[in-house]
């Protein structure tokens, strides 16, 4: 019985009593006893929903954590890489943010902010080219991060020392992202698979490419790794086996080779990158590669926005537009 309909039985009972005083039907004495009955009935329900409590609370907590979807957004940034992920009970990560000059940060915080979101619980910056960091300090002044995930490189450039400055100013110290690395991400796995090596002739295949799997259904978060680093991931003994791809370093040749392509076997990839942009992202022999496998591809620079949702068993698309 609930406490809410004991309260209501008192009060009724209580009313009652009342009416029968006054008409002289029962004692004084006998409406005491009754209601001190009441009130042991009362202290016992109480005595049970404390102790019942904890365990309905939990019970809710593990109902409702496998209920969400886990959501990669992967924002329209132009000719650049940023990526918004909610996990499948609300925990956020930021994957890089960077874009073809510091206006990029302004994108990204703005979008976020439009999902309703002020704070990011783990961003993880992939390598320190800056279409991929020049963004952050916007990031760091204006939403709360609580850890950040950075590979053991560092670049002699204003935009990377503005990025590490931004960090130092949200009281934050990287946490070195390498292989093997778990990322506490909710109930929605993150590890951390590459770089699996402490040097690199590139730049981009110190890239930190993280595995998030929720349930039945994973993603592929690549950064610009190249076929060094691809290498090393396929001759490892981690799982790559994915549902979903997002493409290393835009779509270039340089990277996605088939072997990786053989190791991953996504059904779906997305290729971030900016329409018209010098580089010529994606490369026709990339797509080729994914047009040959029938893996679905979606291209920020057709399709502006696009948002990978994933249920743990099965996984949808939308898109925004610009």
């Amino acid at each position: 019985m609930s406490i809410k309909k004991i309260w209501s039985m008192i009060l009724i009972l209580s009313l009652v009593m009342a009416v029968l005083v006054g008409c002289g039907e029962i004692s004084q004495e006998t409406v005491g006893k009754g209601l001190d009955i009441l009130t042991q009935i009362v202290e016992e329900e109480l005595s049970k929903a404390e102790d019942t409590g904890a365990i309905e609370e939990n019970i809710t907590e593990q109902e409702t954590a496998g209920e969400g979807n886990l959501q990669v957004h992967v924002i329209d940034i132009g000719q650049g890489s940023a990526n918004f992920i909610v996990g499948a009970d609300g925990k956020t990560m930021l994957y890089d943010a960077g874009g073809e000059d510091s206006s990029s940060g302004r994108v990204v915080v703005d979008y976020i902010k439009s999902l309703g979101y002020e704070k990011i619980d783990v961003a993880v910056f992939t390598h320190p080219h800056a279409d991929h960091i020049n963004g952050a300090p916007t990031i760091f002044k204006e939403l709360k991060v609580e850890s950040v995930y950075y590979p053991k490189v560092t670049h002699n450039t204003k935009t990377f020392e503005n990025f590490a400055n931004a960090v130092q100013n949200a009281g934050l110290k990287f946490k070195t992202a390498k292989a093997g690395v778990k990322i506490p991400f909710g109930v929605t796995t993150a590890e951390i698979v590459a770089p699996l090596s402490n040097q690199y002739e590139n730049l981009n295949d110190y890239s930190a490419t993280v595995k998030l799997a929720w349930k039945d259904t994973s993603v592929l978060l690549t950064g610009d790794v190249e076929k060094t680093s691809e290498k090393e991931m396929i001759e490892s003994a981690y799982d790559l086996d994915v549902d979903l791809l997002l493409v290393p370093h835009h779509g270039s040749n340089s990277s996605t080779t088939n072997a990786f392509l053989d190791k991953t076997t996504p059904a779906y990839a997305v290729i971030s990158c900016g329409k018209d942009n010098s580089y010529g992202h994606p490369h026709k022999e990339v797509r080729a590669r994914l047009n040959k496998r029938n893996i679905k591809t979606y291209i920020t620079a057709e399709l502006g926005t696009i948002i990978a949702t994933l249920d743990g068993e099965t996984i949808g698309f939308t898109t925004v537009p610009k």
